[in-house]
């Protein structure tokens, strides 16, 4: 009985308490009490030893300390979005709607399409905004660079440069 007791207390909780759920019998708070209970107990100690292949007889040794028998799971089904919705609308017999992108994705996307036209620079259009807007320049006038040091120069000409900006 000495290898049961080994086999016994080598077990996890988690172990201990799946012989009881078996069993149908609520589980002691300690390990050492379920222990005792499954040797006291001849149903959960048939239990116990069906589930963990042990032989029939407390006097038989073991070997090894044999594994729980792990049933395989079945293997999940991956759904997209559409599928678990037309699983839902046939469930709960309502009629399937198509999803429509919301107003946000819309205003976002036409906003990306319009930051992606081509600037124009005709001078008669900037002309007609500078009467509109009551403007008489019709381009940002650069800062001054009379008190300038030379690095902070090269950076404007470089950021000028990059972004297109006239100096």
């Amino acid at each position: 009985m000495d290898s049961v007791d080994h086999h016994l207390s080598s077990l996890k909780v988690a172990d201990l308490k799946a012989v009881f759920t078996k069993a149908n019998v609520r589980p002691p708070p300690r390990k050492n009490e379920m222990i005792e209970k499954i040797k006291a107990e001849p149903a959960i100690y048939q239990i116990y030893l069906s589930s963990y292949h042990m032989p029939a007889s407390k006097d038989e040794a073991l070997d090894d300390p044999p594994q729980p028998v792990q049933e395989p799971s079945p293997p999940k089904q991956v759904m997209d979005d559409a599928e678990k919705r037309r699983l839902r609308a046939e469930r709960f017999g309502i009629p399937l709607v198509e999803q429509k992108p919301s107003v946000r994705v819309l205003f976002l996307g036409l906003a990306n399409l319009l930051l992606r036209l081509p600037f124009s620079k005709d001078s008669s259009k900037l002309a007609a905004r500078a009467a509109r807007f009551n403007s008489s320049e019709t381009q940002k006038q650069s800062p001054h660079t009379d008190n300038v040091d030379d690095e902070e120069q090269e950076k404007r000409r470089k950021r000028a440069e990059r972004f297109g900006i006239p100096l």
